[in-house]
């Protein structure tokens, strides 16, 4: 059986019955739509006779019939009588039926007592709208003592059943812990449910909890995400919320940045000590060496010379040209590590040593004191160098 909604048209909502006005109209409609209507009205008939036989299916379609004016004259009063009589067989749709003229007070007498007795039967069948109502008449005490574990009770009833009315009732009650234990993470996540349905408010309260961090880790991009949707769902409240969390994210997203290209410097600064690092200690490695191999050949060069012919002079030519690398190695170290502790004696000591080479170079083989002038200075420089990496080596990096 069908409650003919198909079928509010001005002249039905009239109420026209059998007889020559509905023959007049009957002529003024094409013969599809006079067929349809002719059909429709044989099953008001057997809806009709079958509530007046007691078929409570047929006293609750009666009774829509009259609520909306279906082939009979709108009569709210009327509909209240025929839902009652299929309420009280206990029909889920006659209950809520009721209950609902009860609770707008069309048709019967405003009565929150009579709305809360007819929508219990109804939540009791099972019916998930009626248990959300339910605990909404408990939430709120009308005809009923207010009790918000009860309310707890019934909305948890209806959100197993998907309820995203519900849904979004007992996320409340777990955020702010009525009749629940509080809860945040629960709330948030019933928040979600409840929006996942298209739910405007809980778009709202979802993008609440993602912006602040309730019952959810902050993400303050996935809260404007709600906003929008609840804006563009017609919820006007979520304009001042989405505009804060916009400008939020606009910050939030700046500050990364910037942490982001501060952490890129700090690294790229710390490549280049690493590179000047390896470089310097490479150089005063090799100083070091030169001027060991100086010392060495300028040794072995006082004890040959006359000895073996020519021999002195190569080995003359060979210290002379070590001493020269060392020197011009220790400058190049010191070169943009004045700074640094022992920069400037490293770079005086490389500039003695350049000028021990001309000395070196142009002194008569009989002044030897010369020669071990040289060697003394050279031994100095090694011991700098040698200072100098120890130091490094010892400093804490960056």
């Amino acid at each position: 059986m069908s409650d003919l909604n198909d079928f509010k048209n001005k002249d039905l909502k009239n109420g026209l019955g059998p007889g020559d006005q509905n023959q007049d109209v009957s002529r003024k409609i094409d013969p599809a739509m006079r067929e349809a209507l002719a059909s429709a009205m044989e099953t008001f008939r057997k809806i009709r006779q079958g509530a007046q036989d007691g078929d409570p299916e047929s006293q609750y379609l009666l009774g829509q019939h009259y609520e909306h004016g279906l082939f009979v004259p709108k009569d709210p009063r009327e509909a209240a009588v025929w839902y009652r009589k299929a309420a009280e067989q206990g029909y889920l749709k006659g209950q809520k039926s009721l209950a609902m003229l009860y609770y707008t007070g069309e048709g019967v007498e405003r009565d929150d007592t009579q709305t809360f007795f007819w929508v219990r039967k109804a939540a009791e069948q099972g019916d998930a709208a009626s248990q959300h109502l339910l605990g909404c008449l408990y939430k709120t005490g009308q005809g009923v003592a207010k009790d918000p574990r009860a309310a707890a009770v019934w909305f948890q009833k209806a959100a197993d059943q998907g309820n995203a009315d519900a849904q979004n009732d007992l996320g409340s009650c777990y955020m702010l812990g009525e009749g629940v234990p509080q809860q945040l993470t629960k709330g948030a996540e019933l928040f979600l449910q409840a929006a996942q349905q298209g739910h405007v408010e809980a778009m709202l309260r979802r993008g609440f909890c993602l912006e602040n961090g309730h019952g959810v880790a902050k993400d303050l991009a996935a809260a404007v995400d709600w906003y929008e949707k609840a804006l563009a769902a017609g919820n006007k409240k979520a304009e001042k919320p989405l505009e804060a969390a916009r400008k939020a994210l606009l910050a939030q997203q700046a500050e990364a940045e910037a942490r982001k290209k501060k952490a890129a410097e700090e690294a790229e600064l710390q490549r280049i000590q690493a590179m000047n690092d390896a470089r310097d200690t490479s150089m005063e490695v090799g100083a070091i060496i030169a001027g060991v191999l100086c010392v060495v050949l300028m040794f072995v060069e006082s004890y040959t010379v006359g000895r073996v012919h020519g021999l002195g002079t190569v080995l003359e030519i060979i210290a002379v040209a070590a001493v020269a690398v060392l020197a011009a190695v220790t400058g190049a170290c010191s070169i943009g590590s004045l700074s640094e502790p022992l920069g400037v004696p490293g770079g005086i000591a490389g500039f003695l040593a350049g000028i021990s080479v001309a000395i070196l170079n142009a002194s008569p083989a009989e002044y030897p004191h010369i020669k071990r002038t040289v060697m003394i200075a050279v031994a100095v420089i090694i011991l700098i160098m040698l200072v100098r990496i120890i130091v490094k080596k010892g400093r804490p990096k960056p």
